[in-house]
């Protein structure tokens, strides 16, 4: 394996732990990460004592009262707005000011994904920041906290899970904010994007409890809106399914992947129906590999390659799970095809974390116990050695 190619071992800790759990020992993990048996014994050390989500982050973030409750001065106080409600009454300059912030923000949010890989767009966002100043009005905190979610979105997709979830939850609670203030529909909305994003990082994460928990934030919020949850949410339960494997709740994956994709044929959004290839990347992408179908899997891969632009997240995403159906099939010629594609492809995951890792754990497939491999390729399709965890540190939950 090229140097390039090596993963950072540093970040491998669940890795570790999880081929321990399937039976190999340390000197045969040594092997396969070219290493020695006394660092392979420091990850599993590591990785038996990894913190969740919540534990990395400011206490303040963590205080919910729901989204029928405003947040309360110390979560205000926190998120740099005024601590008590009060009435302001905006001039026509000020009102030109944050229109032609929300224009530029929207502006921005346009282009999204060409900011994502690398995090090439955090500089620019910002950059924004300070157009908000100590907000009082709930027209300027929305904004403000459309800053935070699309900050959010993009440490989510370049692999940046931690500080993913503090963006994230910063931008939750300003929505909760406005919406209090506003009482306007576009803000609960918000809350139920914002919840599923959040959903979403701890999915990545495999913390489930915490997914579900803001899974049904953003079904009780679009509830309120009168609404079906997205499609996404159909989505994610079909990757829980997924990640936990077996029969059973392969069968639910399948069953949510359907509605997700029926969700996605009727969707509209910013008054455009969805494209074909998007509905396919929600609604089939993983269907190939619950039924280890290579076929279908290389078919769909083709569709996409074809109609995402270069550079965009998911053509190594839709990549990654090709490779990971011809990985799982027990047959050698198909193994040794996947394992080409990764090579040939391999430009598609730079700029993002989680798909590095995807592209470097795959590869390793072929030095593991056959009768792991296909459990192997489920859990390299979502592990990431880039999550950040060491960045931040034990937060005390009574205080600062």
């Amino acid at each position: 394996m090229d140097d390039v190619d090596k993963p950072k071992l540093g970040g491998y800790g669940r890795t570790t732990v999880w081929l321990r759990d399937h039976g190999l020992n340390t000197q045969q993990l040594a092997d396969v990460f070219e290493t020695s048996p006394t660092h392979i014994r420091q990850l599993e050390h590591r990785g038996r004592r990894l913190r969740s989500g919540f534990e990395m982050l400011p206490p303040e973030l963590l205080l919910n009262s729901g989204i029928g409750t405003p947040p309360g001065n110390e979560l205000r106080n926190f998120l740099g707005i005024r601590e008590e409600e009060d009435s302001v009454e905006l001039t026509p300059g000020g009102e030109r000011n944050i229109e032609k912030l929300r224009a530029d923000v929207e502006t921005y949010a346009s282009g999204f994904w060409s900011g994502v890989r690398f995090e090439a767009g955090i500089q620019k966002l910002r950059g924004l920041l300070p157009r908000i100043g100590w907000p009082a009005n709930f027209m300027r905190i929305r904004q403000y906290a459309r800053i935070h979610e699309l900050c959010a979105e993009t440490y989510l997709h370049s692999g940046s899970s931690v500080t993913a979830l503090e963006e994230g939850l910063r931008a939750y609670h300003l929505y909760r904010v406005a919406f209090h203030e506003s009482g306007e529909a576009c803000d609960l909305a918000q809350i139920g994007r914002i919840a599923r994003l959040i959903s979403q990082m701890f999915l990545l994460r495999r913390e489930g409890n915490l997914t579900r928990q803001y899974l049904e934030l953003h079904r009780a919020a679009q509830e309120r809106l009168g609404l079906p949850p997205r499609p996404e949410y159909h989505n994610q339960l079909a990757v829980l399914a997924f990640q936990q494997g077996g029969p059973d709740a392969d069968r639910n994956a399948m069953s949510e992947l359907k509605l997700a994709k029926r969700g996605l044929e009727t969707t509209i959004d910013y008054g455009e129906a969805k494209k074909l290839h998007e509905v396919k990347d929600i609604g089939e992408r993983h269907l190939p590999l619950l039924t280890l179908n290579w076929e279908a899997s290389e078919e769909l891969l083709r569709y996409q390659l074809q109609n995402y632009p270069a550079g965009d997240i998911h053509m190594g995403l839709n990549v990654a799970t090709t490779a990971a159906c011809g990985l799982s099939v027990d047959d050698q010629t198909v193994q040794q095809r996947a394992l080409d594609l990764l090579d040939e492809r391999r430009d598609s995951a730079l700029g993002y974390r989680r798909l590095e890792t995807n592209f470097a754990l795959l590869r390793l497939t072929p030095r593991l116990p056959l009768r792991i491999r296909a459990a192997w390729a489920r859990f390299a399709l979502y592990e990431n050695a880039y999550d950040d965890r060491s960045r931040f540190p034990r937060y005390k939950k009574s205080g600062g």
